[in-house]
Formats: C-alpha cells, structure tokens, sequence
C-alpha cells in the first residue's frame, strides 16, 4: 500500500508541474512566435532525419528518446525527453552524442541537488524535461530543452531553458562567438538591442530598469542561452535575469539583417 501510495505522489507530482508550465505558458508569455514545422515548436516526435552524407534531408518522423527515473528508493522523480537524429556516419553519431550529454547534464545537476534536500510528505522533488527545434539543417541545429524543476514544498517549480547550438559538419557545438567578426564588439550591440526592446516589452516600467541593465549587460554569462531560426538570433533570459518568476522566460528575437555588418562571412548564418 505505501509503495502504491508513493507512486501516486510522483504521479501527482510530474501532473503538478506540467499543469504549472501549461498555465504559466498561457499567462505569462514570451513573445511565443509560430513558425513552419521544420523550424520551431514542431511536436517532439517529428524529428527530422538526416542522411549519413548530410547532403540532403529526409523529413521522416521519429519517436523521441525517454530517461526516467521514477524508482521507490530515490526522492526524486525525473521525466525527460530527447531527440536522437536518425541517419548514421561519425557526424550524426556525434551530434547525437552532443544533444544527449547536454541533457544529462541538467539531471545530473537536478540529481545533486535532490540529494541534498529533504521531502515533505507531500510529494517527491520532480524534475521535467520537454524539447523543440529552433532550427535543422542539414549541417547546423538549434535544440531548446524547457525544463521544470520542483522541489519537495516549494510553492513553484523552477522553469528554464536551456538550449544547445551544433554545428553537425564540424561535429562542434557553437558559441556566440563562433558567429561574429572578432573586431565587432558584439555583445555591446546585442546588449543595447535587448535592452531596448526589453525595456519595450516591459512597457518601459522603472522599476525593472536596474533589473534589465544588469541581467543584459555585455558578459558572455548573460548571453550563453541564445538559439537560431532561419531569420533571427534568439536570446533567452531566465526568470530572475531580467525580471520577476512571474514574468517567465523572456525572448528576444534580433534579425539577422540587423546584425549584417557584424557576422562572419563563413559562418553558417551567412548560409542562411
């Protein structure tokens, strides 16, 4: 019976969240944007598939990859998602190898710190994980996992995300960097463009002023969570970085032909 019992809570417990993500996705948006299938928001089991060559795209549906950790003797429930990319060869083999590594970083994280929490009588700690292609190509993709994290008598879980950038070809992940001119200054720019429209989008409240100038300000720390579409760099500022839990994870879209003078002719943008 208390096996029985424990179950019900973690079950509980994940619902919990995944209700809290949905409402707080409904009430508090970022900028949500609708793009065609084969760029963003497409639906986890629709990956597409790459040919071992990377010479073309067979857009083929493929069921996600699943970790779950939901045993009686931990006290914590984990239930995560992630795409495999279909197609063989070194280069696939690899980025396949990138996208999972990035995701069991974030449980291992979650792990740790589950173990070091005691939990009420209420519910496990939880963590959830669900993904979405900003962009892929045949030789470049932008994966963005939203993640919930709650922890035993919270009054919220902790959503985020977090976003891995891989350059399939070059069998290497992309930093910001990779991008632009290395004379460019380039994190003052997009500093003063998400600033501005930061600022637009809080409708120029003051009282986020400091808050916005100093989670936007030009470090690379404030801007390791960027992704791509075929017509914009996407900058993710977590909740707390910019502005209150309430006001969720913020969004800012600057396109590429804002960026023009600063972009590296032989980057893959250039391609784009």
């Amino acid at each position: 019976m208390e096996s029985k019992n424990e179950r019900t809570k973690i079950a509980f417990s994940l619902a919990a969240i995944i209700l809290i993500m949905v409402v707080s996705y409904i009430v508090f948006p970022s900028k949500r944007r609708d793009f065609a299938p084969q760029e963003r928001n497409e639906p986890a089991q629709d990956v597409m598939q790459i040919s071992p060559d990377l010479n073309f795209m067979d857009f083929s549906k493929s069921e996600p990859q699943e970790i779950i950790e939901n045993a009686d003797n931990l006290n914590y429930a984990v239930q995560a998602s992630y795409p495999k990319l279909s197609g063989e060869g070194e280069s696939i083999d690899a980025a396949n190898k990138a996208i999972i590594s990035h995701a069991e970083k974030i449980i291992e994280e979650f792990r740790g710190a589950a173990k070091e929490n005691k939990i009420t009588k209420d519910a496990k700690h939880a963590l959830y994980i669900e993904y979405y292609f900003n962009l892929l190509e045949k030789d470049v993709l932008s994966l963005r996992f939203s993640v919930s994290e709650y922890f035993s008598g919270a009054a919220h879980p902790v959503n985020y995300i977090s976003v891995i950038n891989y350059d399939i070809a070059k069998r290497k992940e992309i930093e910001l960097r990779d991008i632009f001119l290395p004379e460019s200054d380039y994190l003052t720019f997009i500093s003063v463009l998400s600033t501005t429209k930061l600022l637009k989008e809080f409708n120029d409240d003051v009282s986020l002023a400091d808050w916005i100038k100093t989670g936007a300000s030009p470090t690379e720390e404030n801007y390791k969570n960027f992704g791509f579409t075929k017509e914009n760099l996407i900058i993710y500022f977590n909740p707390y970085q910019v502005g209150p839990y309430a006001a969720g994870v913020r969004e800012i879209e600057i396109s590429y032909q804002e960026l023009k003078d600063k972009l590296r002719p032989d980057s893959f943008i250039a391609k784009l």
